[in-house]
């Protein structure tokens, strides 16, 4: 939403978006519109692949990290670790967005393809 002039008094509007609403508020008169915002993320069906770059399956917060992310034990996650190219998760761009994180933090290098946008 761009802020345009208020329909009753011709004042310039104000944007606020909060959630998933989104709208035009008058500071003047109190006149305002909204609606519902969704962020792009939320819309995105492509199904992601995330797979690490640099895992070591000696280090353990490494491991815990893949383990996490790709929703296996302890164990499986260092084999997983021992592949060359070890894909860790599929699926939707929010839940990339979290993982990527949870796995950057813990000092993983990724790979996310298609290209990530987020």
């Amino acid at each position: 939403m761009k802020p345009e002039s208020c329909e009753k008094c011709g004042s310039n509007l104000e944007t606020r978006r909060e959630g998933s609403t989104e709208g035009a508020f008058c500071k003047n008169c109190g006149w305002s519109v909204v609606t519902t915002y969704v962020a792009p993320i939320q819309l995105d069906e492509i199904s992601y692949e995330v797979r690490v770059t640099n895992g070591d399956p000696h280090n353990k917060n490494h491991i815990k990290a893949v383990a996490h992310a790709s929703g296996v034990h302890f164990l499986s996650a260092r084999n997983l670790l021992k592949q060359d190219d070890p894909l860790v998760f599929k699926g939707e761009a929010r839940k990339v967005v979290e993982l990527r994180r949870d796995l950057q933090e813990a000092g993983l290098r990724l790979d996310i393809r298609p290209k990530f946008p987020y």
